[in-house]
């Protein structure tokens, strides 16, 4: 998880269903997924294409959309980080998502965030890694 500051998985209808790490529920993370829905539906709709990040201030939001899962995982980053290294990152969760979860567990999503407690207890293991290798520094 490095450089990875906030994380989020979002109904591709923009319903946001699970953030990283867990703040106080706020209609922030509710504007913010129907935001990033909405101008990924009007660009793809506009010119066909998908986009993979978009450049806010000091930080850049990348990405990923899962479609066997019909979800997208997004996430917030500084604005200088390596954007190959953010994909393989994406890429790392994405897998492990298909892993954890099936079409179904998706769809039969009640709004209940435990759904992603194990999802959740392996992005706490992945960050304490890397805590763990810098220490090492």
């Amino acid at each position: 998880m490095k450089d990875i500051e906030e994380l989020w998985l979002i109904q591709k209808s923009g319903i946001p269903m699970f953030k990283y790490p867990k703040e106080p529920e706020g209609t922030g993370d509710s504007l913010f997924a129907g935001m990033l829905t909405a101008i990924l539906a009007l660009v793809k709709e506009s010119t066909g294409e998908i986009i993979s990040n978009i450049v806010m201030m000091n930080h850049t939001f990348f990405i990923n959309p899962i479609e066997k899962l019909r979800i997208i995982i997004a996430v917030k980053t500084p604005m200088n980080t390596k954007t190959k290294e953010i994909q393989k990152q994406l890429e790392a969760l994405r897998d492990k998502l298909l892993e954890m979860y099936s079409p179904s567990d998706i769809d039969r999503w009640d709004g209940n965030c435990d759904t992603f407690k194990t999802f959740e207890e392996h992005l706490i293991k992945e960050k304490n890694k890397f805590q763990q290798y810098l220490s090492g520094w």
